[in-house]
């Protein structure tokens, strides 16, 4: 199955998201499971939430990948 770009944005981005999570955190490895398990949920959801026009956008994928990042952020810090 070949990427399409919504795949590869959305992939990009959460690249982006672990490299940002690894640069501020000590606990790497079980801090990217955020943005990883986010990245899968998309990648199994996106052809069976065709209707849905907001989930099926790469941006609200990407934006919730960033949330995740964030809030792991967040919570690390506390």
């Amino acid at each position: 199955m070949k990427p399409t770009l919504p795949d590869v944005i959305v992939s990009i981005v959460t690249g982006i998201c672990v490299l940002i999570i690894s640069f501020l955190t000590k606990n790497i490895l079980s801090a990217i499971f955020g943005p990883v398990c986010m990245l899968a949920i998309y990648l199994v959801a996106k052809d069976k939430i065709k209707k849905s026009k907001i989930c099926s956008s790469p941006v609200f994928w990407s934006l919730a990948i960033i949330f995740v990042t964030l809030a792991i952020l967040i919570l690390y810090a506390m």
